[in-house]
């Protein structure tokens, strides 16, 4: 076996890697591709073979191709609804209905809704994320602030929903009930949620929905036949929860929806269409195209490279026994802070180094399941703590909303439910206490 030091070398190469990447403006692909060599040394290493570790490693790329597929759906889709004039009719008459000392509030409060209704955190932020942005980016709302609100809604729906991957795999690693899970953390997210709900108010007030431009109503209403009949491709996703039909098929209904309306209502040609779709929509107009223009497929293939690469590195790394390299100090740091911050930190590190949350909790199972001596405290910590996955930038959690909303890194100090709700868990008392699980080895 791979003395301990291996392992931690290859982690300080990881992150040095990462930091890099960051600092030069590079792809964090790159330094996914040198943490999967680090990692697959080390794992050669612990004794697996090095050709069926890679063969495995790409093998694994197959098992997230679904994931991959929805990913472009979702850019040709958001480019779509700017196609077919959806977004327009949305921020046209968001505009007029949106009260302005409330608008970062209810950027919060609808993105919360809609995650718990629809259960995808990628999906909410293709949604509402092109909407409230845009009407945010018409009224001089700091993008920033509007993206960290619906970053913060976002996951406290992937948090709380039953439909989302996260309360799926929390709930198949504890054997926990649905129906007892859905309320303990509804619970346990009430605290950090009303803390949101005073900050986003507060923030709402001083960061108003100024006075729009009529040059932009006025372009956009020109550009645009901003017909009743574009909410349908939007309406088509949002009743998503109630069809029993597989979401890539609704992804392409809405596309196909949109197609219709962007040649039949704004008299756009198929090839444009189809092409807008691949590369995004640009709009005619350069002022509006400032805050309008994005969107499609080719600007989720960085996204897609992060996704397999990822995929890769968790295989090599779970062949290289971190949980056997680590338990020693696990059980030392439980004796001395408490199982739910250990949760909190090992679900943080383990989240940076894995790029994707299902992984993180996979992992986090087998190293911790057994300091837990009732499953309810284990549901608790591993949902507070999974949403941090939302601040580690190399992240899924945060790379694709991000990308979805045009924003950037910036916004992470505003998406307050994302450190607020492990926060509130780790400072309550009767979980956090020394524990006192002997572990048998």
């Amino acid at each position: 076996m791979a003395p301990l030091y291996c392992f931690f070398i290859s982690i300080g190469i990881f992150l040095i890697s990462l930091v890099l990447c960051l600092f030069m403006g590079w792809s964090v692909v790159f330094s996914l591709l040198v943490g999967f060599l680090c990692f697959f040394l080390l794992a050669v290493k612990q004794g697996s073979p090095w050709k069926s570790l890679l063969i495995n490693s790409i093998k694994q790329i197959g098992e997230v191709r679904g994931l991959l597929v929805l990913l472009l759906l979702l850019g040709g889709m958001t480019a779509s609804w700017r196609a077919s004039g959806t977004l327009s009719l949305f921020v046209v008459y968001g505009v007029k209905l949106l009260s302005p000392h409330l608008f970062v509030l209810i950027a919060f409060l609808a993105s919360a809704a809609t995650g718990y209704i629809i259960g995808t955190s990628f999906g909410v932020a293709g949604i509402m994320g092109a909407v409230f942005m845009t009407i945010g980016a018409s009224g001089n709302v700091n993008p920033a602030l509007t993206a960290g609100a619906i970053l913060s809604g976002i996951y406290f729906g992937d948090r709380t929903s039953p439909m989302s991957s996260s309360f799926l795999t929390i709930q198949s690693i504890t054997h926990f009930g649905e129906n007892s899970m859905l309320k303990e953390l509804l619970r346990d997210g009430l605290p950090p949620l009303m803390v949101c709900i005073g900050l986003y108010g507060g923030l709402s007030f001083l960061n108003p929905l100024q006075n729009i431009d009529d040059s932009v109503i006025s372009g956009l209403s020109g550009l645009f036949s901003l017909s009743p009949w574009c909410l349908l491709p939007a309406i088509i996703v949002l009743l998503f929860p109630v069809l029993s039909v597989k979401t890539w098929i609704l992804l392409l209904l809405s596309m196909g929806i949109s197609s219709i309306l962007a040649m039949g209502v704004q008299g756009m040609t198929l090839s444009t269409f189809i092409r807008t779709c691949i590369w995004g929509y640009e709009c005619p107009s350069f002022e509006i195209g400032k805050m309008f223009n994005g969107g499609g497929m080719i600007s989720m293939v960085e996204i897609c490279f992060i996704v397999a690469v990822s995929t890769m590195l968790t295989t090599v790394i779970r062949a290289g026994g971190i949980e056997k390299l680590v338990r020693p100090f696990l059980e030392t740091a439980v004796e001395w802070i408490g199982i739910s911050a250990v949760t909190t930190i090992g679900i943080l590190l383990m989240n940076g180094i894995f790029c994707n949350q299902s992984a993180s909790l996979y992992l986090a199972d087998t190293c911790l399941n057994e300091f837990y001596p009732e499953k309810r405290s284990m549901v608790i910590d591993l949902s507070d703590s999974n949403v941090l996955a939302a601040m580690i930038p190399w992240n899924l959690c945060c790379s694709v909303p991000l990308a979805f909303m045009g924003a950037d890194i910036s916004a992470l100090p505003f998406a307050f439910f994302i450190y607020l709700a492990p926060m509130i868990n780790c400072l309550r008392g009767k979980r956090h206490l020394r524990s006192t699980v002997t572990i048998k080895y």
